[in-house]
């Protein structure tokens, strides 16, 4: 693991229709990382992460959208106990959502979107303990988690 070497920002975006909260210190970091995995996102968008040299910015915020090249997106749901995260990387392409390689009929597909519904595969659902664990580990260095497996995913907005 690799930590930053700046003053990094983490936005959140709850449901991507509330504007941004932003943490700047550990102890931010972690009240709103908690948050993230406690906020169910069933029936709304997944949660946007960001890790940045500034706040990200959403078009429901005052300014103009502003997105670092590459985000999370986190579906949770509290009363299951699973999550779900998306990896984007427009810069490389990459759209890879997290892998459960565990054979087991219990896990949910968790909503990607619910616009018109699209769901994060099952074999993407993850326990909400390791879901949080990742996302520390990405509030640590700004890039892809390396603490959970992950699989060829499908972008839709």
């Amino acid at each position: 693991m690799t930590a930053l070497d700046t003053a990094a920002v983490l936005t959140v975006m709850f449901d991507q229709h509330r504007g941004s909260q932003y943490a700047y210190t550990p102890e931010e970091t972690g009240r709103l990382l908690d948050r993230v995995v406690t906020e169910s996102t069933e029936g709304n968008r997944t949660t946007l992460v960001t890790v940045w040299d500034r706040p990200a910015r959403s078009h429901h915020d005052e300014d103009q959208p502003q997105y670092p090249p590459a985000y999370l997106r986190v579906a949770v749901n509290p009363d299951t106990g699973w999550g779900a995260m998306a990896w984007i990387d427009m810069t490389a392409g990459d759209v890879l959502d997290t892998y459960n390689p565990t054979d087991s009929t219990d896990r949910p597909a968790l909503m990607f979107a619910a616009d018109e519904p699209t769901y994060f595969p099952s074999s993407a659902s993850l326990p909400l303990e390791r879901i949080r664990h990742a996302l520390g580990n990405y509030a640590a260095t700004g890039t892809r988690p390396t603490t959970v497996q992950w699989q060829q995913g499908y972008l839709a907005l």
